[in-house]
């Protein structure tokens, strides 16, 4: 048995001298195993809010706000060796962690009738990683024992693409990369790509890919 649900938000206004583009996205999924019983699959929370000053007709000066985090907690199982019983550890819950990112920088954009290019280059930006739930090892996310927030100061890029091959097929590429300067060779990446197939009005059959690395 397997359940899952997407669930994709957006809100964007444009004037002539701005853009403020506002999204929200939920992933969440369950497969039940023979002899295993319940397993969660996916598990997302995503908020991003972001203002932008425009320059010309493709630059702009921007602000961004985003969060990212999950929303039921996650478990690790393991068998004892000793006892063969299934053993369970909790490694993750909602805010733990909780990432927060605030940057600033350049952003360039260009869109047509089927396809649409976002990129941002942040020389400063501030990354926060919590982890609220004592029973998560916050060493797990780079935090130090006895604490439960992580700051790093560092640069950042975003890249987004989307286009539409057809009228029913549509590809999204998001790709954020994120250097603390006080480690500036170690980057961290978040690669998410979807491929939306659509069957009838109703009905959408979805492909996709997130590759994530932290060094901490």
């Amino acid at each position: 048995m397997i359940l899952y649900h997407i669930l994709a938000l957006e809100a964007l206004r444009e004037t002539d001298e701005s853009i403020w583009n506002n999204s929200f996205r939920t992933a969440f999924g369950i497969t039940k195993i023979n002899g295993r019983g319940i397993r969660k699959s996916d598990d997302a929370l995503r908020i991003l809010t972001q203002f932008s000053k425009k320059l010309n007709a493709h630059w702009s000066f921007s602000n961004r706000f985003e969060m990212n985090t999950q929303i039921w907690e996650g478990i690790k199982y393991t068998i004892n060796n000793t006892t063969r019983e299934e053993e369970q550890e909790r490694i993750s819950n909602f805010l733990s962690p909780g990432r927060f990112e605030v940057s600033t920088g350049l952003q360039y954009s260009a869109k047509g009738d089927e396809f649409r290019i976002d990129g941002m280059i942040s020389p400063i930006s501030g990354k926060l990683t919590m982890v609220l739930d004592d029973s998560v090892n916050v060493e797990s996310f780079g935090i130090e024992e006895d604490r439960k927030v992580l700051s790093e100061l560092g640069i950042q890029f975003t890249s987004g693409i989307s286009t539409k091959f057809k009228q029913n097929i549509t590809f999204t590429n998001n790709l954020h990369l994120f250097a603390n300067y006080l480690k500036i060779e170690n980057i961290d990446v978040n690669w998410e790509t979807l491929l939306v197939l659509k069957v009838s009005k109703y009905i959408n059959t979805n492909f996709s890919t997130n590759l994530i690395y932290d060094d901490d």
